[in-house]
């Protein structure tokens, strides 16, 4: 029998819920009369309407055989955090305190601590605690393509600068940053008519080679492999539609004055983006979770800021200070 999954899943404040709507669906009920049923272990989590917390939910079908045999599975979400691979650590430390007695008395001696307790707390902690940190910081989620950008946004042979400066032109950056950690940064080249997003590529427009020509014309080199040929063009930066000066505003503010001033397109074949817009000086891409930002600010949960983030300074990580390792 093939077991029911569940397409929404919302993480909130250490715990993993579930729609209220969903789970009613499940047990062919209406949502209200579940909500009346259950009242007790329905939470409310902004922007999420009603939800149950995945084990009250599991507590649930474990007492009804029949949506048990329909559900086929419990519903066990691990989330992968710096705490709770804190939090395995410790818990490991007294069996390994156990069975590792020999070692840690002849350490306790090697580094001059007075008991196996201080050897551990002392040396062994620290140095699980800082692997525990560099695994999560280089997971799936190590931001490569942030770090990346900025690399090509400082490499004067892929993108000048300070010749984008003496052209009259300036950059904007958008960085969003989700609940997981997860990062992109988005760069804007901006000037009088002109909001064009920069793409680190091999391909594309060749920022490195913007000039003016003997008309005054900013003009952006152009170029791309297809399967069979190679296309090369020179975009018109200065051929601009409208008198607005991009510069003067943030990354947002300009957004949000092209979606309600361009004749925006929607992308068809879209993983993040859902609209667009491209001409000779303006070109972009909006992203999903900014759009949806935009509409319903408590709906998620992405954070948005017009700088990059200093990748190296910028670390949460969890206060162990209080955490026991010995009863």
């Amino acid at each position: 029998m093939k077991s029911i999954m569940f397409k929404t899943k919302i993480f909130h404040e250490g715990k993993m819920y579930l729609l209220v709507s969903d789970v009613a669906k499940l047990m062919e009920i209406s949502e209200k009369a579940f909500c009346k049923k259950y009242s007790d272990k329905i939470v409310e989590i902004p922007g999420c309407r009603k939800c149950i917390a995945e084990t009250d939910f599991n507590l649930l079908i474990s007492d009804d055989k029949e949506l048990f045999k329909k559900m086929g599975m419990l519903e066990v979400t691990k989330v992968e955090t710096l705490r709770s691979e804190i939090a395995s650590i410790i818990s490991f430390q007294p069996l390994k305190f156990m069975m590792a007695k020999e070692y840690l008395n002849m350490m306790k001696i090697k580094t001059g601590c007075k008991s196996e307790q201080q050897y551990v707390e002392k040396y062994e902690i620290p140095k699980e605690f800082d692997e525990a940190l560099q695994r999560f910081m280089n997971s799936h989620h190590d931001n490569s393509y942030y770090k990346s950008m900025i690399n090509y946004l400082k490499n004067k042979e892929c993108f000048d600068l300070d010749k984008i400066r003496e052209l009259g032109l300036d950059i904007q950056y958008l960085s969003s940053i989700t609940s997981d950690g997860s990062m992109t940064l988005e760069v804007f080249v901006v000037g009088k008519g002109i909001f064009y997003s920069v793409l680190e590529d091999d391909e594309g427009e060749q920022w490195n080679e913007i000039h003016i020509d003997e008309m005054g014309n900013i003009k952006l080199p152009y170029f791309s492999y297809y399967s069979d040929r190679v296309e090369e063009r020179i975009i018109n930066l200065s051929h601009t539609e409208v008198d607005r000066d991009f510069s003067r505003y943030n990354t947002v503010e300009n957004i949000q004055w092209c979606i309600q001033n361009l004749n925006m397109k929607g992308i068809e074949d879209y993983e993040f983006d859902v609209l667009g817009y491209h001409s000779d000086a303006i070109d972009l891409r909006i992203h999903t979770d900014l759009l949806v930002k935009m509409i319903v600010p408590d709906a998620i949960d992405t954070i948005f800021t017009d700088q990059i983030i200093d990748l190296e300074k910028l670390v949460w990580i969890t206060d162990v200070s209080d955490m026991r390792v010995f009863a």
